[in-house]
């Protein structure tokens, strides 16, 4: 989500366990909306 003018809106936030993601989505439905989407690759 972008925030203009805040320090860290240019930032994407690290995903640290990307890697074990098993695409239940259980993250995108908790999150703010606009804050994460989850693309399958």
């Amino acid at each position: 989500l972008d925030t203009p003018g805040h320090p860290s809106s240019e930032k994407k936030p690290f995903m640290i366990r990307e890697k074990d993601c098993i695409f239940c989505l259980a993250c995108e439905n908790v999150c703010p909306p606009q804050a994460i989407k989850i693309f399958v690759k």
